[in-house]
């Protein structure tokens, strides 16, 4: 549904209908999909009311974007990025690009350093080396949790508005405000993007995600990298078990949703203590 959602003429019920029309449910899975049908409409509410305030208002669905990295073996790295948001000023195509989570939202880009929670970062490589455009500037990039759990009902808001405060964007905008004005124009107010309010003075709040342009690349760089590392080791059939873990704290990165845990045989030698990222700093090594 949502990958159609900004279709012209886009009617819900048929495209939810179409899509469970084949499909035998039971009674259980039957209250769930009348759940399931009522939150995607809050959601298509939402986007609907964003576009209509974004400039940018060409949009990719579910763009499939492949990028050759062939050597000594052929190599295609690929993936499929939910939404795109562009449109063309001063000779760029300013880009916004957004993913649907249902799980968790956490966006730092300080475990980018170790290869950790790269998917945005890899997005960005994406655009970067998939020819998708030509002159380009990317105003953000974010995660947008759909389907999150019922909220709380409190004196001070609608049920809707809770449930619209739920979809707001986490993630990182680009640091030039005219272009971010551009796929948001109440950027200020933090009505689309979390965090995202300005001081007295007009510059954005110490609690604004920002990065530059340069960082940006710089990203792009980082994820080149990485995925170097990874074709290397896996010419030389390296795979070695090393999960990370950060000082200090009991949650191991990297295995959460590794699909070979029955069969992998870590143990607490295994795991790369490692310290975390203060700042952003580490991506000068990759402008």
């Amino acid at each position: 549904v949502l990958s159609h959602v900004y279709d012209n003429n886009f009617d819900f019920e048929e495209r939810f209908n179409n899509f469970i029309k084949d499909q035998e449910f039971s009674n259980k899975e039957k209250f769930y999909l009348d759940k399931l049908k009522k939150e995607l409409l809050i959601v298509c509410d939402n986007l609907h009311k964003f576009y209509n305030d974004t400039k940018l208002t060409e949009v990719f669905t579910e763009k499939n974007i492949r990028v050759d990295k062939s050597k000594d073996i052929n190599i295609i790295f690929k993936g499929i990025v939910d939404k795109i948001m562009y449109k063309e000023y001063d000779g760029y195509t300013l880009v916004s690009i957004i993913d649907y989570k249902t799980g968790n939202q956490d966006c730092d880009l300080k475990d980018a350093y170790y290869g950790i929670d790269l998917q945005l970062p890899v997005y960005l490589y994406l655009i970067d080396k998939g020819n998708v455009f030509d002159s380009y500037k990317v105003v953000g990039f974010y995660l947008q949790k759909i389907l999150d759990k019922e909220v709380v009902i409190d004196s001070k808001n609608s049920y809707l508005e809770l449930k619209h405060d739920k979809l707001k964007l986490v993630g990182y905008s680009t640091d030039n405000t005219v272009d971010l004005s551009r796929f948001d124009p109440v950027y200020d107010s933090s009505k689309y993007i979390r965090s995202m309010k300005t001081n007295k003075d007009g510059n954005l709040a110490s609690t604004a995600k920002v990065v530059s342009e340069e960082e940006i690349k710089a990203l792009s760089n980082l994820v080149d990298s990485k995925i170097d590392e990874m074709i290397k080791s896996i010419e030389e059939a390296s795979f070695d078990i090393n999960p990370k873990m950060y000082y200090g704290e009991d949650s191991i990165k990297g295995c959460e949703y590794c699909t070979y845990k029955d069969i992998c045989f870590r143990t607490y030698k295994d795991i790369d203590y490692i310290e975390k990222q203060k700042n952003l700093d580490f991506l000068k090594e990759f402008e």
